[in-house]
């Protein structure tokens, strides 16, 4: 309130000052049209504070979800660089990372520009240089995504590249996500560090600085685009008194379009950096004096320059029909708009805070919660319960049903298919719910099944996954008609996906994610056959300075660890290192724990483990090796004896799920002093998807199987 009231004070000298010193800014508005988060990056090169201005707060940092924007406002004579990153992680000691575009800051605060070893498409801007804005869409330091820069004022060229570059990127260039996708396209520079491609020594003159044929390449696709450190005529733009739209992933869009139709505005939260304190001094009927322009020292040769021969100094001068006087004919006018918009404002939010406070104690707690979900960031896109009804034809294709609701097929407006879970038997509250589709919604993995919403109304709570074609793991493991399309080469990559999702979880979290029900059946593959987890969400999550919890018995007969039979037993990840085991063994041996179909001699693998392993011939559990090569059975056997040592009595044996990935990887051995007695040999594996749980259902239900 004291601020409001301070500037219900200042606002007559504030309109004061605007009259007289005719300051100008820009709104940079800057919309992410991907398909996925992506996290900007500003870095403000120039950035001068009149005399008596209130400053804008300009952001280093944030986060923008699928058709997410946010308005950027810059002051007087701004220049600075804007960009995308992506595929962003944050470590176990909460260093956050980006494989694209990253600063190194370590956070997601971001004010340097990128190393050259994580490419980046640069938006660069100089506002109200000499009167004109100078801007361009530079590939000097890579390109990681479609980036493009539309000015309000259509007398003005748009610059930028809307096409996807890395699918075009010479294997010499690219950098690779760690699902081996290609994420970005380093610059010839950076790559080769010549001084050919960087024009720098004998190649810095405009005679000997020519476009190489990586840029000639990425020029021809993205003329508008600046390729190379010369690149000044095509490739830098200006424009007179305009507002900016940056555009990641545009597509085909093409001119200055209002963002408040069909976007969601993002709203200031932690992820960004606090507000600077903002400076008020006394009024002065006097203009502040124009400061010089100079181009401030650059770490990289990109800097944005107008068109001019010399790079050490930049004073463009305007056409002879764009004059200063013109930008600012209309200062008076929006001066005084602006003072009474002040006014107006304040006395506004002084009306809404009242009646806030007024009808607190009147409020319901179900409609607190409910206004704590619209407000919390980071969360993924919540849908109303109508939307979903409609996606799923009123819940018709069901996919699934577990102990905690059922899984129904469906598909958004844009054509997205989705699988939409329908939580019943609840006992926690609306902000329970939310704590746990927000931290679903962090992880990141690509062995994960990704959240990509989630509805909360009333009594119903669903959430909405993304579809993976090819259903769960037992339909291609259990059923002999469908075996021979999962050949061995396929099995492997399977166990392969399952161990680096488990990992993710077990290690490579803030919190330690123990998922307490691995099992074929919570394992989906997508039209690719690559292996996903669901069903992890929040079945136990610990802190990482803790190595242990008490928890009730939960999970699947079978699938059980030993130490869940202990009274009150002590719980880790190593009971997902067992589940794991067991589901190692049904993939190798494309069959059940235990098969009621098999003879008697043959109904427990883990029975058959035991007395094979005692006489060091652990592949004979495996029915027709013939139809395996010499590598393959070699393969094989590493892989029993990885599940054996998944499969140990005592959980200080059983291994990491790092290191299981560095075996099944062939960069580390398996334990050579594994012990293949198994006192928990002859528990027996439902032929169902039973779960079960010793206690009430607990208020964590997000992750439980379907």
């Amino acid at each position: 309130m004291s601020q409001l009231k301070l500037l219900m004070h200042l606002s007559p000298f504030l309109v004061a000052h605007l009259f007289v010193s005719g300051v100008v800014s820009a709104t940079l508005t800057i919309i992410n049209n991907c398909d996925y988060t992506i996290w900007p990056g500003i870095n403000s090169t120039y950035d001068p504070r009149p005399t008596i201005y209130v400053t804008p707060t300009i952001a280093t940092g944030f986060s923008l979800g699928k058709k997410d924007w946010k308005d950027i406002t810059t002051s007087d004579d701004w220049h600075g660089r804007l960009w995308g990153r992506t595929h962003c992680t944050e470590d176990d000691t909460g260093r956050f990372s980006c494989i694209t575009g990253d600063c190194g800051s370590g956070k997601i605060e971001c004010s340097t520009i990128p190393a050259g070893s994580s490419p980046v498409t640069m938006a660069e801007f100089k506002i109200n240089n000499a009167g004109l804005d100078f801007f361009n869409v530079s590939l000097l330091d890579g390109y990681n995504l479609p980036l493009l820069v539309l000015p309000s004022n259509r007398s003005c060229k748009k610059a930028g590249c809307v096409v996807d570059l890395n699918g075009v990127c010479p294997p010499q260039l690219t950098v690779n996500s760690s699902d081996g996708m290609i994420a970005g396209c380093r610059s010839a520079c950076e790559a080769f560090n010549s001084q050919e491609f960087c024009c720098t020594g004998e190649y810095e003159t405009p005679s000997t600085c020519k476009p190489s044929s990586y840029s000639q390449n990425f020029k021809k696709k993205c003329p508008s685009a600046y390729t190379y450190p010369l690149d000044d005529e095509t490739g830098t733009f200006s424009c007179a008194s305009s507002d900016y739209q940056i555009v990641f992933c545009a597509g085909n869009t093409t001119e200055y379009k209002s963002t408040t139709s069909n976007m969601t505005v993002v709203s200031s939260g932690p992820a960004e950096p606090p507000p600077s304190t903002t400076v008020i001094r006394a009024p002065s009927l006097s203009p502040p004096p124009s400061p010089s322009v100079k181009t401030p020292p650059s770490p990289s040769p990109q800097g944005i320059t107008p068109p001019s021969p010399s790079p050490q100094e930049i004073t463009p001068r305007p056409s002879p029909e764009i004059r200063r006087k013109t930008s600012r004919s209309l200062v008076p006018i929006i001066a005084g708009v602006i003072g009474s918009v002040l006014l107006i404002v304040s006395f506004v939010v002084i009306f809404i805070l009242r009646a806030r406070w007024r009808g607190k104690s009147e409020q319901d707690p179900q409609d607190v919660e409910d206004d704590h979900i619209k407000h919390v960031p980071g969360m993924p896109v919540r849908f109303s319960y109508q939307e979903l009804y409609v996606a799923t034809d009123n819940f018709n294709e069901r996919l699934g049903r577990g102990g905690f609701g059922s899984v129904f097929k469906g598909k958004l407006g844009d054509g997205t298919q989705i699988a939409v879970k329908r939580l019943e038997k609840l006992g926690q509250g609306m902000s329970d719910f939310l704590a746990e589709a927000e931290a679903i919604g962090s992880l990141h993995h690509f062995n994960l099944v990704r959240l990509i919403g989630f509805c909360a109304e009333k009594s119903s709570r669903l959430l909405v996954f993304e579809y993976l074609s090819n259903g769960s793991l037992d339909n291609w493991i259990f059923m002999n008609v469908q075996r021979s399309f999962l050949d061995w080469q396929t099995r492997k990559k399977i166990i392969l996906d399952i161990a680096k999702g488990l990992a993710y979880l077990h290690e490579d979290c803030r919190h330690t994610i123990i998922h307490l029900d691995v099992k074929p059946q919570n394992i989906l593959l997508d039209s690719s056959f690559h292996a996903k987890i669901a069903d992890f969400g929040l079945s136990k999550l610990i802190n990482r300075d803790m190595s242990q919890v008490q928890i009730s018995m939960r999970g699947t007969p079978g699938y059980l660890a030993p130490e869940w039979r202990q009274p009150l037993g002590r719980i880790t990840v190593k009971v997902d290192i067992y589940s794991f085991g067991i589901v190692l063994l049904e993939i190798v041996c494309a069959r059940r724990n235990a098969d009621q179909s098999q003879p008697e001699s043959a109904f427990h693998l883990l029975t058959m483990l035991q007395k094979k392993g005692d006489q060091d011939r652990v592949i004979d559990i495996v029915e027709n090796l013939d139809e395996y090569t010499r590598s393959d059975r070699e393969e094989i056997t590493r892989m029993i004896k990885v599940a054996a040592w998944c499969l140990q009595d005592d959980p200080e044996r059983r291994p990491l799920m790092s290191t299981v990935l560095k075996v099944l990887e062939g960069v580390m051995e398996v334990d050579s002093n594994i012990n293949y007695r198994f006192s928990h040999a002859m528990v027996s594996s439902p032929a169902g998807n039973n779960h079960i749980s010793s206690a009430p259902p607990p208020a964590s239900v997000l992750s439980n199987p379907r």
